[in-house]
């Protein structure tokens, strides 16, 4: 539906979080071979250590299930490192750590190793939602779960302006046909692309969804966007509720990833509200438009829930079938 849409994560927590939580899924390899020495190979002088293999190993998103895959994927891993090293071996003798902008990236890539350290650390001690938490998001949201049900509408998106909007509304109201819109629209001269598509109740913004859920097949709904209008039409629905034994375990999922989301957002806050920051130059002239992002960062719990509710419940209504 082209006129829904989802708001993004901030930067800072794209970064962080990226890098940094989805880092603790990573495990380690319990089951490599005991080492009967520390070096895995040498590339001139340098050694490469087993350490860093299995160091590589813990972060790579390849896992063996036998020990001829561990051995092998251990090669593969070390012949890697070994690439690596003859490169910067190469690098060193051509003076290129005394570049600027590589000692730039050196340094960034310091910075954001310790960053990503303090979110790892700081996840650690945040509590984990309880089961009460993932029953009571469930009941409070049948429109995505008991109650949940996949919308076939016709919908209609032009620019924004006071009088569609209220155009959009009377005939709304009375129940105007798609073919009257239309014939409205062209009077106007107002271009527009008419759209006839299926979405399930976890694609729809939750600021929407009710109002989805409340409609009957026929009815219209007209809502806006600081630059869009539309008026949709609901053709038709079915009912396909998502079980909660299903539900449940991807519910707790889903809110310990936004626990901890929120719980960054707002320590990260305190954090540089605490470190004095004073913005210099150019950049102290457009500082107070860190309030909007500030509102936009707030402003995108409800397109998280979507966002997620949309991937894991698609999966588990797939694996019924």
């Amino acid at each position: 539906m082209t006129s829904f849409y989802r708001s993004t994560n901030t930067v800072l927590l794209g970064t962080l979080l990226a890098t940094g939580v989805l880092g603790l899924a990573a495990c380690s390899n319990k089951d490599a071979p005991k080492p009967t020495t520390q070096v895995a190979a040498k590339v001139g002088s340098e050694e490469i250590s087993l350490l860093q293999v299995n160091a590589a190993l813990s972060h790579g998103s390849a896992r063996a299930t036998t020990p001829e895959q561990e051995r092998l994927l251990s090669r593969n891993v070390l012949e890697g490192l070994i690439d690596q090293q003859v490169a910067v071996n190469q690098a060193m003798a051509s003076k290129l750590n005394r570049d600027p902008d590589v000692m730039a990236q050196i340094e960034a890539a310091k910075s954001a190793v310790l960053a990503n350290a303090f979110v790892r650390q700081y996840v650690l001690t945040l509590p984990k939602p309880a089961p009460q938490d993932a029953v009571k998001y469930f009941d409070e949201h049948p429109a995505l779960f008991s109650e949940r049900r996949i919308y076939t509408v016709q919908e209609v998106v032009v620019p924004r302006s006071a009088a569609v909007l209220e155009q959009f509304n009377s005939m709304a109201l009375s129940n105007k046909s798609m073919d009257e819109v239309a014939g409205w629209l062209k009077a106007k001269q107002i271009s527009f692309t008419p759209v006839t598509t299926s979405r399930a109740a976890e694609q729809i913004p939750m600021d929407l969804l009710p109002r989805m859920h409340a409609l009957q097949d026929g009815q219209d709904l007209v809502f806006s966007t600081p630059t869009s209008a539309t008026i949709l039409r609901l053709l038709s629905s079915r009912t396909e509720p998502v079980p909660k034994a299903l539900a449940l375990p991807r519910i707790e999922q889903f809110l310990s990833t936004q626990r901890i989301e929120n719980a960054i957002t707002e320590h990260m806050k305190a954090l540089r509200a605490a470190a004095g920051v004073v913005y210099m130059g150019e950049f102290a002239q457009s500082a107070q438009s860190t309030g909007a992002a500030d509102a936009s960062t707030d402003s995108k719990t409800s397109a998280t829930v979507a966002a997620s509710v949309s991937s894991t419940v698609e999966k588990g209504i797939a694996a019924l079938k």
